[in-house]
């Protein structure tokens, strides 16, 4: 699962990239006064990415806190309830 969403967050931010410098060398306008201006494209895709990277965030921090719960050693007041 963390594979796909690395996957995706890969895409969306070269689609970000490419959106930007599209932007800058042949607009002449920069991704703030556009999502200044309120254009659903680069509103969407900012928050694509970081919603994207809040996800692949939150997926590493459970995949360690699982790794940790699982290898982390018994206590004897454990060993001994089970």
């Amino acid at each position: 699962m963390l594979t796909e969403v690395h996957s995706v967050f890969g895409h969306a931010g070269l689609v970000l990239l490419g959106y930007v410098v599209w932007l800058g060398w042949s607009q002449r306008r920069f991704l703030v006064s556009e999502v200044r201006a309120r254009k659903l494209v680069p509103i969407a895709l900012v928050f694509l990415v970081y919603l994207l990277s809040a996800l692949a965030t939150t997926g590493v921090v459970a995949e360690l806190a699982a790794v940790e719960l699982l290898t982390a050693p018994r206590t004897r007041a454990c060993a001994s309830s089970s």
